[in-house]
C-alpha cells in the first residue's frame, strides 16, 4: 500500500469554538504539503496539540482512516464536476447538433434505433424509501451483502495501488454479492493507469487492474443512475469491471466519461446487462467482451470512443446488443472478431464523425474480422455464426472529406479464416458494404430480414419490455 508522508497525519480537532479556524489553516496545510513544506505542517500540528478527549480520538481514527484512502493528487476541482452538459435526451448536445446537422438526419430521425433508443435514455429511476443512504467515501467501500443503498453526493474515490508486477492493483470500490445500488451526482477516481507506455514487445497495454468499480466474482447485482450520475477518471481507470465469473450484474443509467473502458466484462463473465448508459470519450472501447456469455447491452448512447464503441472479442459468445449508437468511434462502431460465435447486433446505428485526434485511429462500422491463425492453432475454433440485423450506417459527405481512414462500410473479413456471418435488412447512407474479397468472405446480405431475425428482434424486444 502506498506510504503516506508523516506530514499527513491529521491531528484530533481542538474544542469546538475553534474547529472552522483549524479546518481552514488544515486545508491550507494540505496544499503547502503538496509543495513540499511539510515543516509549517508540523509546526501547526504542534500548536494546535491540546488534550483529546475519547470521542475526539475516535474522530482521529476514522480522520486517519480517510486520509489512508486519500487521492494521491488531491484536486479541489474535481469536487464540484461540471454540468453534464446532456440535453433532454441524456446526451451530450454537441453530440445530438452533429447527428442533427448531417444531410441523413432526415432518415435517422425515422429510424427506430434513433428514436427508441434517445426515449429510453429518458427513462425515470425511483429510490425505494427502505434504500439505505451513502454520502461518504467511507462507507461507500464498507457495503455489505444483502443491503439496498442509495448513495448520493460528489464523491472522490482513492487512487490506491497495491501490490506489484502482476500482482498490482488500484480496485476502488469492490461490490459484494446480492446489493442493489442507486447512485445520484458524480464519483470520480483520479486513475493510475498511463497505457501504452514502456513497452518493449510492441502490444498495446491493456488496463487489467485500475478500475472505479470492480465487480470481480460479484453475482446478483444491480446499479442504477438517478437523472444519469457521472462516473469519470483522467481517462485512466476502467468504470466498471466485471470478471472472474462475474454473474447476473445489472447496471442502467450512467453517463461515463473519460475513462479507459466503460464497461470491461471479462474471462468468464455470464448473464451481464447494460442498459442506458450514455458513455463519452474513453480510452480504449466504451463496452468491451472478452470471454463472456450472454452478455446484453442496450439503449447505450456512445460519443467518440477511442476505440470500438463494443466488441465482441475472443471467444466470446452468445452475447447481444440491441439499440446501441455510436457516433465517431476510434475503430470499430462495433464488430465480432477471435473466434467469437453466435452473437447479435441489431437496430443500432453508427455515424461517422471526423473528430479523431491521431492519423493512427480509423473510423470503421459495423465487422466480422475473422480469426487470427494464432486462435485457430490454440483452440481450433473460428469466427462464426454471428448476425447483423437491421443497423443503420452512416457516412456524411463532412467525414469522407476528412483524411482519416477507413469508412462506415459493412464488412466480413477473412483474416486466417472464419465461419458464417449474416447480414440482413441493414442500412447504408453515403457508404457501401463490401462485396468481394477477403473482405467479404463467407458473409450473407439480404436487404430483408428473414423470419429468424425478426423473431429474434421481438425476443430482444420482449427482454426490454417493447
Amino acid at each position: 500500500m502506498r506510504k503516506i508522508s508523516p506530514a499527513f497525519i491529521i491531528i484530533s480537532p481542538p474544542p469546538f469554538f475553534f474547529r472552522n479556524v483549524y479546518l481552514r489553516i488544515e486545508r491550507l496545510i494540505k496544499w503547502l504539503v503538496m509543495k513540499k513544506l511539510i515543516y509549517l505542517h508540523l509546526f501547526v500540528c504542534v500548536l494546535f496539540s491540546c488534550g483529546t478527549s475519547e470521542s475526539e480520538v475516535s474522530d482521529k481514527k476514522e480522520l486517519d482512516d480517510i486520509l489512508d484512502m486519500a487521492p494521491i493528487e488531491p484536486d479541489d476541482i474535481v469536487l464540484k464536476p461540471k454540468d453534464h452538459f446532456l440535453n433532454e435526451y441524456g446526451i451530450h448536445e454537441k453530440a445530438y447538433s452533429y447527428v442533427a446537422g448531417t444531410e441523413f438526419f432526415s432518415d435517422i430521425r425515422e429510424q427506430s434505433c434513433w428514436t427508441e433508443t434517445l426515449s429510453a435514455l429518458k427513462k425515470e429511476i425511483i429510490v425505494p424509501e427502505e434504500a439505505k443512504l451513502i454520502s461518504s467515501v467511507v462507507d461507500l467501500m464498507k457495503l455489505a451483502s444483502g443491503e439496498i443503498y442509495y448513495v448520493k453526493g460528489d464523491l472522490i474515490v482513492p487512487t490506491l495501488l497495491v501490490g506489484n508486477g502482476e500482482n498490482k492493483h488500484s480496485k476502488g470500490i469492490t461490490i459484494p454479492n446480492n446489493v442493489t445500488i442507486y447512485i445520484e451526482g458524480s464519483i470520480y477516481k483520479e486513475g493510475l493507469f498511463m497505457g501504452d507506455q514502456d513497452l518493449d514487445d510492441g502490444i498495446e497495454e491493456e488496463n487489467k487492474w485500475d478500475y472505479i468499480f470492480n465487480l470481480e466474482k460479484t453475482k446478483n447485482v444491480n446499479i442504477y443512475g438517478i437523472n444519469h450520475p457521472k462516473i469519470y477518471s483522467k481517462k485512466r481507470s476502467v468504470a466498471f469491471y466485471m470478471g472472474g465469473e462475474a454473474q447476473n450484474i445489472h447496471i442502467e443509467g450512467f453517463y461515463v466519461t473519460d475513462v479507459w473502458e466503460a464497461f470491461s466484462c471479462q474471462w468468464g463473465a455470464k448473464d451481464i446487462t447494460l442498459l442506458r448508459n450514455y458513455i463519452q470519450n474513453t480510452g480504449k472501447r466504451a463496452i468491451w467482451m472478452l470471454g463472456t456469455e450472454n452478455t446484453f447491452f442496450a439503449y447505450n448512447f456512445i460519443y467518440l470512443p477511442g476505440w470500438d464503441g463494443f466488441d465482441f472479442d475472443a471467444y466470446n459468445k452468445d452475447g447481444n446488443g440491441y439499440g446501441n449508437i455510436v457516433i465517431g468511434a476510434g475503430r470499430w462502431a462495433g464488430f465480432v472478431e477471435e473466434a467469437a460465435q453466435n452473437n447479435y447486433t441489431v437496430n443500432s446505428l453508427c455515424v461517422m464523425e471526423p473528430t479523431l485526434s491521431t492519423e493512427k485511429n480509423w473510423q470503421m462500422g459495423f465487422a466480422d474480422n475473422g480469426t487470427t491463425q494464432k486462435i485457430i492453432d490454440n483452440s481450433g475454433k473460428v469466427t462464426e455464426n454471428n448476425y447483423f440485423i437491421k443497423n443503420v450506417t452512416v457516412q456524411p459527405i463532412s467525414y469522407t472529406q476528412t483524411t482519416k481512414r477507413g469508412g462506415g462500410n459493412f464488412f466480413s473479413k477473412k483474416n486466417a479464416e472464419k465461419g458464417l456471418t449474416f447480414f440482413w435488412g441493414n442500412i447504408e447512407k453515403g457508404c457501401t458494404h463490401s462485396t468481394s474479397g477477403d473482405s467479404w468472405y463467407k458473409a450473407e446480405w439480404l436487404d430483408e430480414i428473414p423470419e429468424e431475425g425478426i423473431n429474434k428482434i421481438k425476443e430482444l424486444k420482449k427482454r426490454l419490455d417493447i
